[in-house]
């Protein structure tokens, strides 16, 4: 890091380590996949999603198809990574040193697992702040191969970290499968079809409409226990967020269904400390003005798109 600081101008007194402790493995089960696997673009999020489905229209002989990475993270060639990064730092005339860090970021990590200290000798730290965009990097270096040489092409092609919503001729799925899957020793694809005419991707659930256009609702996993935390037991500083994500499924179901999906939030809240109502919210403990003013943003931005 001395060796380049000057060159890029950047202050490295502050990423010297003190009083450093080990990271420790360990995993989330995520507990709604067979076999309960451990959790290690080009949307934004659900909002962006939606709004590029909300004009597509499919062809008969087309389907709805979305393909998960097994385990990105931890399964990223970090020596490819870091190529990737340097020829698009020399392609956006930036320094190349910028690659030698982050060699250094990945391939300096280690861990603890069962009292033995362990190097990480392929892919990225789960949490690491680097982990998300080298990984974002390598897939969008990986998708541009896949699509340039894609037996079929896609309709729609659209990806979350390692997530991607795609519409596909029927017949051509499993060789588009196929294709992702012989691009890379290390990164391996699943696949999911639309099932009685949905598919989940993201927290939204796919509709498919009797004339081939899309609608839309929220999804929510199996696991899914309709328990929120109860606001007498949050810090003033994250009222706000945490009454967020309370209805942030609400938001984004369209108008037709918000009724129902906000009286789902009503009746699962009132265990909980929260009792939720269309366009506003009463609330149990201290925050109430936090969420109101949050209630009234979202009530603005519902009325806008109708």
């Amino acid at each position: 890091m001395k060796k380049h600081s000057e060159k890029l101008s950047l202050d490295v007194s502050a990423l010297t380590p003190s009083c450093a402790k080990a990271p420790k493995l360990y995993g989330l089960p995520k507990i709604h996949k067979n076999n309960i696997p451990l959790r290690p673009y080009h949307v934004k999020d659900s909002f962006d999603f939606i709004s590029a489905i909300e004009n597509l229209t499919l062809a008969e002989d087309e389907v709805l198809v979305s393909f998960d990475v097994q385990s990105l993270f931890t399964s990223l060639p970090v020596e490819d990574c870091i190529e990737i990064v340097k020829r698009k730092l020399i392609d956006n005339n930036m320094p190349e040193e910028y690659a030698d860090l982050l060699k250094h970021c990945l391939t300096s990590g280690y861990f603890v697992w069962d009292y033995g200290f362990y190097d990480q000798i392929n892919g990225v730290a789960m949490g690491s702040p680097v982990s998300p965009v080298v990984a974002d990097i390598f897939m969008e270096d990986f998708e541009q191969k896949a699509l340039d040489t894609a037996p079929a092409k896609p309709k729609m092609y659209k990806r979350y970290v390692d997530d991607t919503f795609a519409v596909l001729p029927n017949d051509k799925v499993s060789a588009f499968l196929d294709h992702l899957n012989s691009i890379s020793s290390n990164i391996k694809f699943t696949m999911e079809l639309e099932a009685n005419n949905k598919l989940a991707f993201l927290d939204v659930l796919i509709l498919r409409n009797p004339d081939n256009t899309l609608g839309h609702t929220v999804y929510r996993k199996p696991t899914h226990t309709d328990k929120y935390l109860n606001g007498k037991l949050l810090g003033a500083k994250n009222l706000s967020q945490k009454a967020q994500l309370a209805v942030h499924n609400a938001v984004l179901v369209p108008t037709l269904t918000y009724g129902s999906e906000s009286w789902r939030l009503k009746y699962a809240a009132l265990g909980t400390g929260y009792i939720f109502e269309p366009f506003g919210v009463e609330t149990l403990g201290p925050w109430g003005p936090s969420a109101h003013k949050l209630f009234q943003k979202i009530k603005k931005r519902l009325v806008d798109k109708t």
